[in-house]
């Protein structure tokens, strides 16, 4: 079985540093309209509002963002298929794995992962990676760089720490971690 790298510490392979790179590839409007919900705690009505969108538009935009977060954050996770049978179907793993691919896709993926120990247990570990994903940290991360300036008038400065003080769920406000027991 080969060792599919993920790290759940950090919300998987590469963490915060990996989704700085993937928000730095969305288009400005999703990364605004996650920065305002996610770092701000800015509703749907806000968000549309300020980035100038009507309401089902931002729900939209918000969804899409999440989701195409998601699903390239799983396709970055190190690891290959240990033959080339396995191959077509690694790359619908990730939308296996967040429960979002097609029908007919996930026939033929379980019929697969039915005879595949290695698939299962990548569609295993994408899933447990896709569960916590360090996005507030990557938004505040993106921020601070030099290069972040189509943040900065939405949402300030931020931190820069970087640091992943727990895990954050994408989708969700940080919560303050409660103590074991």
């Amino acid at each position: 079985m080969t060792d599919h790298g993920t790290d759940h510490r950090t919300g998987g392979a590469g963490g915060v540093g990996l989704l700085v790179r993937l928000l730095r590839r969305m288009p400005e409007e999703q990364v605004k309209a996650l920065w305002l919900a996610e770092i701000e705690g800015a509703s749907a009505e806000e968000i549309s509002r300020r980035l100038g969108t009507g309401p089902d538009v931002t729900v939209l935009l918000l969804h899409r963002a999440r989701e195409g977060v998601r699903q390239a954050y799983l396709r970055e996770q190190p690891g290959a298929p240990l033959g080339p049978a396995c191959a077509p179907h690694w790359a619908r793993l990730p939308a296996y794995a967040r429960g979002a691919a097609s029908v007919r896709a996930t026939q033929a993926l379980d019929a697969h992962l039915a005879g595949c120990a290695d698939c299962r247990e990548r569609a295993r570990a994408l899933a447990r990676a896709g569960r916590r994903i360090p996005v507030t940290a990557a938004l505040l991360e993106l921020s601070s760089a030099e290069d972040g300036a189509g943040l900065r008038p939405l949402g300030g400065r931020g931190t820069g720490t970087g640091v992943v003080l727990g895990p954050l769920r994408f989708g969700t406000r940080a919560a303050p971690a409660r103590p074991p027991g």
